[in-house]
């Protein structure tokens, strides 16, 4: 089924039992509270009790819990007889109310008896002026095990599974052969006798117990998505609605199914809402709509001019002392892991001695500028005259310590260790984040790191990663705590293959909701994201755009996360671009991306890019 997440990895069907060998089967081994069929163990419930207010998702817990089949077979009552049942049972009530509150004076079942006459009442009513419908609704289940042993204690845990839903379920013993026979698809209505346990539910409660829940996917308000390709509607994305346990995205899309351009207008409409945007871009395809929406272009190139600082610091929120403070020890014992672990890429070693150094240095820069704990200490008085020639009125941010200010004290103290820093100062192959940061990020809607420059040189590209990375943390994610913010990762299965750089897509995904920051994750590739990091990162995501992929990489896809073969059978097989299935929260449609022309002429791109 395309519109719903398979329920679980099935270990029934890798054997070769395909669904036309239920309908057909050699032979039942039939027993009080089993049956096997074709060497597969299964046991059939009916449904005893349902909770007294069912929601979309009451099944939930079934489909998820694996190898159990459901069945619904649901029968209209006409009205008349609706009508006719309610009267009976609002009588009973009325009566057992005269005869013990009235006459007899007793007051204790009075709220119950109230009630169920104001009920019966009510959905007398609501029948009778055609505003509802009554229906006959039997609830079958089936659980699946390839052992007797096995299905006995899965059963137990089903049935206590089910019970934390408020539904209790019991075994059609010595029925267990006519419970298969009405499971089946097969269209074969169980009778109506108590033993199947019909239950008297109206429209909403009929629904609820159906397997499709909803028509169409989306939010009522968010950024424009495109088109429900099945109903036509428009559909919305929220990512940070209420209802979405984590405003994280997950894309996935190979070569050409239109990934970038999908990207594109998705981050740009937030943009638009007036949240702020942070683009990681390995290939360079986001500069034009970032220049183009008033953002920052930093282009990571030894050649180009240094934008922001490493060493830069900014206030974090202490939940429990309920108060800002700046952790320097912190910035200095990452600063001196980062220039570790990029000398160690590189196959140096700096030692004990050598990171005792540049944790020394560092903290002594921050201290000669009087830097401490106290946020007020990163700042000083204005009134004074500043290197454009203009006058600050109120306070100002100090000068930050920069890379070359940090070697210049370990010269003093150990030259080997300078000496391997010099490629990280300005004019080194490494030097173009030694400089004082030209803008603030607060300044601007979106700043996009483009590390197309990188893409040859294997060093360059892991220092500009992690150093991007701790700047991110620090300024982009943590600095802006009340505002909401989107950081876009695009061809992540690069940064999937440096330990670090998981790490930090891990904590993002971990920790954004905390700082309203919104993790959204673009990959080409999913191999890279199939170990268990990858799939931590991915299961923190509350919404996943899928579009077209190669059938192989749809398989593992689809088989890694549990979506159904509807789902990997349509993603292999789509041929235009921007078209996917888009999943909100297990609720999933077949969407078209579109693109306005005003946003084609803002990418520089053509409409049939996306034909």
């Amino acid at each position: 089924m395309l519109f719903r997440r398979k329920k679980k990895s099935s270990r029934l069907s890798d054997g070769g039992n395909p669904l036309q060998l239920l309908y057909a089967p050699d032979g039942l081994a039939v027993s009080v509270r089993d049956l096997r069929v074709n060497g597969v163990y299964r046991r059939v419930y009916s449904t005893a009790v349902l909770p007294a207010a069912l929601v979309p998702w009451v099944l939930d817990r079934a489909y998820a819990f694996g190898d159990v089949e459901v069945s619904l077979h649901v029968v209209p009552v006409s009205n008349r007889d609706a009508v006719n049942k309610l009267t009976r049972k609002y009588t009973e009530a009325a009566s057992q109310y005269e005869l013990e509150v009235v006459r007899g004076g007793h007051i204790t079942n009075r709220p119950e008896l109230e009630r169920k006459m104001a009920e019966a009442e009510n959905v007398r009513q609501a029948i009778q002026f055609g505003y509802d419908r009554m229906y006959y609704c039997c609830l079958l289940f089936a659980v699946s095990s390839p052992s007797p042993d096995e299905l006995e204690a899965r059963c137990q845990a089903f049935e206590n599974l089910m019970a934390g839903a408020g539904i209790r379920v019991q075994a059609l013993e010595y029925w267990q052969d006519r419970g298969i026979h009405h499971l089946l698809p097969l269209g074969i209505l169980p009778p109506h006798a108590a033993r199947w346990q019909y239950q008297n539910l109206l429209s909403g409660g009929a629904a609820c117990l159906a397997p499709l829940t909803s028509c169409d996917t989306g939010h009522a308000s968010g950024v424009f998505v495109g088109f429900n390709l099945e109903t036509g509607s428009p559909v919305f994305l929220d990512l940070f609605a209420k209802e979405m346990f984590a405003p994280h995205m997950f894309v996935f899309g190979q070569t050409g199914a239109g990934k970038s351009v999908t990207l594109s207008v998705l981050v740009g409409r937030n943009i638009a809402c007036g949240r702020r945007v942070a683009f990681l871009d390995v290939e360079g395809e986001f500069r034009v709509m970032t220049e183009k929406m008033g953002g920052l272009h930093v282009r990571l190139d030894p050649a180009a001019e240094p934008v922001f600082n490493i060493l830069d610091l900014e206030p974090e929120w202490d939940d429990r002392k309920k108060e800002f403070y700046v952790d320097v020890p912190g910035k200095v014992r990452e600063v001196a892991a980062l220039f570790s672990g990029v000398l160690e890429h590189r196959g140096e070693k700096l030692g004990v001695d050598g990171e005792t150094h540049i944790e020394e240095a560092l903290r002594e820069e921050y201290a000669a500028r009087g830097i401490t704990r106290d946020p007020e200490s990163l700042y000083e008085p204005g009134g004074k005259k500043l290197a454009n020639g203009t006058f600050a009125v109120g306070r100002i941010k100090k000068r930050m310590p920069t890379i070359s200010d940090v070697v210049r004290r370990i010269e003093a103290r150990d030259g080997r260790v300078a000496f391997l820093l010099k490629p990280f100062t300005r004019g080194g192959t490494l030097g173009f984040l030694d400089g004082e940061t030209k803008v603030s990020v607060r300044d601007v809607p979106a700043v996009c790191f483009n590390l197309k420059p990188t893409e040859k040189d294997d060093l360059m590209r892991f220092y500009a990663t992690q150093a991007i990375f701790l700047w991110l943390w620090e300024h982009f994610v943590k600095a802006q705590k009340d505002v909401e913010k989107v950081l876009l990762v695009d061809e992540a299965w690069v940064f999937m293959r440096h330990p670090n750089a998981v790490q930090f897509l891990l904590a993002a995904a971990k920790r954004g909701r905390k700082y309203r920051t919104s993790l959204v994750i673009a990959t080409q590739s999913f191999r890279d994201f199939a170990s268990e990091d990858g799939q931590n990162i991915i299961a923190q995501c509350s919404a996943a755009f899928l579009m077209r992929s190669k059938p192989e990489e749809a398989k593992l896809l689809c088989g890694t996360l549990g979506y159904s073969d509807g789902v990997r059978d349509y993603i292999s097989s789509i041929r235009k671009r921007g078209f996917g299935v888009l999943d909100i929260m297990d609720e999933m449609a077949k969407v078209r991306v579109y693109v306005t022309p005003w946003e084609w002429s803002m990418l520089e791109k053509k409409p049939d890019e996306m034909a």
